[in-house]
This record gives C-alpha cells, sequence and structure tokens, in this order.
C-alpha cells in the first residue's frame, strides 16, 4: 500500500485469542496464527465483527464492512438529521 490509502485495524478484543483465527469477509478468507497476529494485521477497509464461531481448533470470525463509519458523535449516541 502506498501512503495515501487508509488503513484500519480489527476490533482489539480479538488479541486475546491464543487458538488459529480464521477471518471470513464477503469476498476473501485469512488466516492467522492466533488473534495477536490479527489484532495487527492491516485492513484496507473498516470492519466489524458480526459473529465468532469455533470448528474444532480454530476460531471463526465474519467480518463486514462498517457502513456507519460516521453515524455515532463523540458521546457514543446516533446523531440526527435535521429536516
Amino acid at each position: 500500500m502506498n501512503g495515501d490509502e487508509m488503513t484500519y485495524r480489527i476490533e482489539q478484543f480479538v488479541r486475546k485469542i491464543s487458538s488459529p483465527v480464521i477471518v471470513k469477509t464477503n469476498t476473501e478468507e485469512k488466516h492467522f496464527k492466533n488473534g495477536s497476529e490479527l489484532a495487527d494485521y492491516s485492513f484496507d477497509r473498516r470492519y466489524i465483527v458480526t459473529d465468532i464461531c469455533t470448528n474444532g481448533q480454530n476460531i471463526i470470525i465474519t467480518l463486514a464492512e462498517n457502513d456507519n463509519i460516521n453515524d455515532t458523535n463523540w458521546v457514543g449516541e446516533i446523531q440526527e438529521g435535521f429536516l
């Protein structure tokens, strides 16, 4: 990536996962040796975790693009529009 592109990190609670992690999005699947490796990974889109499950030894995390990046103000309240 060049310096003009934005990068994003996943929610940092994943750092606590010690098992192998598989991350699924609509377009791809990525494998990480643990949650710390995932927490340090830079994504080109802003994702939110929509599901967490297991398949034996692996933790499977499903991600979706966060379309509501600017829908919350600095106190965490939903912004209302005026007509």
